[in-house]
């Protein structure tokens, strides 16, 4: 598992690498450059205005006694949607664009709720106590 996790991960920067050489020879350096300064900028700020929100809805949920999973999901899509546009790359920075989209967010949040309650029906978590 940890082998194909590494063999992905090295994919995915050697992808990374190569869009960035052809769109600096296409555009330029400088401008590309800009560009991904400029979706440092985007990712930080919308992740601090989205945070508030799903902070709130986590706030409610807390006070109405409910476990607020849902906005918790959502949580961690907007912050790896951040760090994805804070990573420099031109793939990741439309992997967390598409992210910080919230109609794209809540299906992702939805497949992942689905995931996580199969890998509980046929007990794929296993939780233990350390008493």
């Amino acid at each position: 598992m940890l082998k194909k996790f590494f063999l992905v991960l090295l994919l995915c920067m050697l992808a990374e690498v190569c869009v960035l050489i052809f769109v600096g020879q296409l555009i330029g350096w400088l401008n590309l450059i800009m560009i991904l300064l400029l979706s440092i900028v985007i990712g930080l700020w919308t992740v601090k205005r989205q945070g508030f929100t799903i902070v709130q809805k986590i706030s409610e949920d807390l006070s109405l006694r409910r476990i607020p999973g849902e906005p918790l999901l959502d949580g961690a899509c907007l912050l790896l949607g951040g760090f994805l546009l804070c990573v420099p790359g031109l793939l990741s920075d439309c992997a967390g664009i598409l992210l910080l989209i919230p109609a794209v967010r809540m299906a992702i949040v939805l497949r992942v709720r689905k995931w996580i309650r199969k890998q509980f029906d046929r007990g794929g978590f296993v939780f233990r106590s350390f008493r």
